[in-house]
């Protein structure tokens, strides 16, 4: 029976993403390019159930625009279905999160059936779509002086 990351490295095999796996650990990277901009992503397995994906935004925040940061951040968040964004205040890393846990399906059903790459997709689209829909707003408010929710009301409009 395979495990969950090798689910998780079949699917994104599947859909070319490419992804180079951790030799020691349950964590997948690949690229990603955007309409607005090319990161970095990061699959992480944990305890064989739960799958976290990571968008990890290609610039890190300065610490004087981090509070600023945050606000646009926290307007962002507000009213997301799935997922969220995240900052490190002590390294200004920004990410985007999408995650499932899978605990109650038997990784060997899992493994037979067609819709449990579904699954991943539905966490892998959603979060690659948020940061790329995010990432000008995001550049913006490192860039500028602009008020965060006047970025977020642009770009929600």
């Amino acid at each position: 029976m395979a495990a969950l990351v090798d689910l998780v490295e079949r699917f994104l095999e599947q859909d070319e993403w490419y992804p180079e796996r951790h030799p020691e650990e349950d964590v997948l990277r690949a690229s990603f390019n955007g309409d607005n901009g090319r990161w970095q992503c990061l699959v992480r397995v944990r305890q064989n159930v739960q799958v976290m994906f990571f968008s990890m935004c290609p610039v890190t925040v300065p610490t004087e625009r981090r509070p600023a940061m945050a606000e646009f951040l926290t307007r962002a968040n507000y009213g997301l279905v799935l997922g969220n964004f995240e900052m490190d205040f002590e390294d200004g890393e920004i990410r985007y999160k999408t995650s499932i846990d899978v605990e109650r399906i038997p990784l060997d059903l899992l493994e037979q059936s067609a819709w449990s790459l579904d699954l991943f997709k539905d966490i892998t689209y959603p979060n690659v779509l948020m940061m790329d829909k995010y990432l000008p707003g995001i550049m913006r408010v490192i860039a500028s002086n602009e008020a965060p929710a006047a970025i977020i009301a642009e770009i929600e409009g």
